[in-house]
């Protein structure tokens, strides 16, 4: 792939550990900040991977988020022309809200390195086949979302049943954010300690990322690679 557009929303979900993977491929990476809406590029369709990131909005405010409508057709467009996308928490609900499933609000969250197990066709995922499972990836979220219509379910939590999808051969969504590292998870500890105004958040947090922020970084970096391999051949111009 030679150019990815990635949609940001919120400067406290940057792409983390895809980040280097992404440079080490040479991938033109264009960012588009959509926290307070935005407008899609013109040539947008004419990229060659797509990647939405996580943010605090709901996946269903398209009055605040004025450019989801279009951002999920283009989910749709890509998704019918087999061309890669990926999905992380509010990313993977835009997904598979574009392609039939629902996003259910004020469901009960998680936060924190929760382990990930396989269901069905995890086992023959381009992505996920042979990851050591469980694993134990970070989470921070309310919302979560049901399965689009024939999309194959890959991986789930004991608090949330859709954690990850395929839909086609080139879709993925995940409710988790494996793209964490060092530095984001200790802003989401700060973050999540003054929002719960429990201190103790921090050291829980730290301890939980002594024990699995490696897994979860070699996961991450794992299944980046892994959708860009998926991606090659794939060109600006398809």
């Amino acid at each position: 792939m030679r150019r990815v557009l990635v949609f940001q929303h919120s400067d406290e979900s940057p792409l983390g550990v895809m980040a280097p993977v992404l440079a080490e491929a040479g991938v033109a990476v264009e960012v588009i900040d959509g926290e307070r809406g935005c407008e899609l590029p013109d040539d947008a369709a004419l990229a060659c991977g797509l990647i939405l990131l996580g943010g605090v909005m709901s996946a269903n405010d398209d009055a605040t988020c004025r450019h989801f409508p279009d951002l999920l057709a283009l989910v749709r467009q890509f998704t019918a022309a087999e061309k890669p996308v990926l999905g992380l928490c509010l990313g993977g609900q835009l997904i598979a809200r574009a392609l039939g499933g629902t996003v259910v609000e004020q469901a009960r969250g998680e936060f924190g390195f929760t382990p990930l197990v396989g269901v069905n066709g995890v086992e023959h995922d381009p992505l996920l086949a042979g990851l050591e499972l469980p694993a134990y990836i970070m989470q921070w979220h309310n919302d979560h979302f049901t399965l689009p219509p024939a999309a194959t379910h890959l991986l789930a939590s004991d608090t949330c049943p859709a954690q990850a999808f395929r839909a086609g051969r080139r879709t993925w969504g995940f409710q988790c954010h494996f793209e964490v590292d060092e530095p984001i998870v200790a802003n989401w500890s700060r973050l999540r300690a003054e929002l719960a105004r429990d201190p103790a958040v921090i050291a829980a947090t730290r301890a939980a990322a002594d024990r699995h922020l490696a897994q979860a970084k070699s996961f991450g970096g794992t299944v980046t690679r892994r959708w860009l391999d998926v991606g090659r051949g794939t060109s600006d111009n398809e």
